[in-house]
């Protein structure tokens, strides 16, 4: 019975899972990082580590990242 158990609350988690939206491979993803109000997946991050300045990618990388606002805080 315990094993039933724990097999219907994987089931339901895994139904539950939130995939969002990469901002910057705009591919449908569950795990990642935000920055400010960008979501990127984990590749996306990795990738973005490793490219160099110098590397052609690395300006593509900077206009996604454009995207991303500060929400500003009022007090």
């Amino acid at each position: 019975m315990g094993n039933n158990t724990t097999t219907e609350v994987e089931n339901v988690r895994k139904e539950q899972s939130i995939y969002e939206t990469c901002g910057v491979c705009d591919c449908k993803r569950e795990h990642g990082i935000h920055l400010y109000n960008l979501f990127i997946c984990r590749d996306c991050e990795k990738e973005i580590i490793q490219t160099a300045p110098e590397d052609q990618q690395y300006h593509y990388f900077l206009k996604k990242l454009r995207n991303i606002t500060q929400t500003k805080q009022f007090s």
